[in-house]
């Protein structure tokens, strides 16, 4: 029986040699540099009964995390090609620069995105919350299904606020997808929003196998610009009204007062 954890996220079993993906480049490294000694990483599960909560002190930087879950042909291929076409997009918008963003640069920068999420998504791979089908979308076809799928970003100025990475993972049933458990009655997740931050470019993701509860959530911050689904064929002008460490913590959170409303 082939191990799952020896499976690439992406293209499956049968895959070569697994290799380490950087969530944060290493190309953003001479720039945003990985040098705290340290971070603090805290993860909290709610069940109906009880909530646990764990937090822990991880030596080295944040931005360091790597995923072993790539193959050496997803991670020297079709990623390479798109962290290539990413570069000097994420460049200009992490460091701040005022620039434009032509259609093609928003569904490059949208599908980088959602690589990074799916990317982080396998930090905890027993709570990775993104279906199969759409690692699939990404990879055979540079695109995401629409219905089930929100991309935001937004200009970023740091202050006090610390978190690089921020992830709400839900499993969320319906009777088109019922409940469904992992081996140690764990529920298999199908709902996450993902917090990125690199530089001054903030991210926010939003997916779910519920495209009606995908539809009906809103924004999460007004000075967030949507980058997926295209709202107009316009180009963005950049940078957008700054966040403030308020705005950024807001919008990580965004999901629970948008269920609150939904429910």
């Amino acid at each position: 029986m082939v191990n799952p954890s020896r499976n690439c996220i992406f293209c499956g079993p049968g895959c070569p040699r697994l290799t380490k993906e950087d969530v944060w480049p290493t190309w953003l490294g001479k720039f945003i540099p990985k040098d705290a000694p340290n971070y603090s990483a805290s993860s909290t599960i709610i069940y109906a009964e009880r909530t646990d909560v764990t937090r822990k002190t991880v030596n080295g930087d944040s931005k360091s995390r790597r995923v072993r879950r790539v193959c050496s042909d997803c991670n020297n291929g079709w990623m390479s090609r798109l962290q290539e076409r990413a570069k000097p997009i994420v460049l200009s918008l992490a460091m701040g620069g005022e620039t434009t963003l032509s259609d093609e640069a928003q569904r490059t920068l949208a599908a980088w995105c959602a690589m990074s999420t799916m990317t982080s998504d396998h930090f905890y791979p027993s709570r990775a919350a993104i279906p199969q089908r759409h690692r699939d979308a990404l990879r055979l076809n540079n695109s995401l299904p629409e219905d089930e799928w929100r991309i935001w970003i937004g200009h970023y100025e740091r202050t006090d606020w610390v978190p690089d990475w921020v992830r709400n993972a839900m499993a969320i049933w319906s009777d088109e997808h019922p409940p469904a458990y992992l081996a140690d009655t764990f529920p298999i997740l199908n709902t996450q929003t993902t917090t990125l931050v690199f530089g001054k470019l903030y991210v926010h993701t939003f997916s779910s196998v519920h495209s009606d509860l995908v539809s009906i959530t809103g924004k999460p911050n007004e000075k967030l610009i949507q980058l997926l689904p295209r709202t107009s064929d316009r180009v963005i002008r950049w940078p957008p009204p700054v966040m403030t460490d308020r705005d950024a913590d807001n919008a990580a959170g965004f999901i629970f007062k948008a269920l609150d409303k939904a429910t």
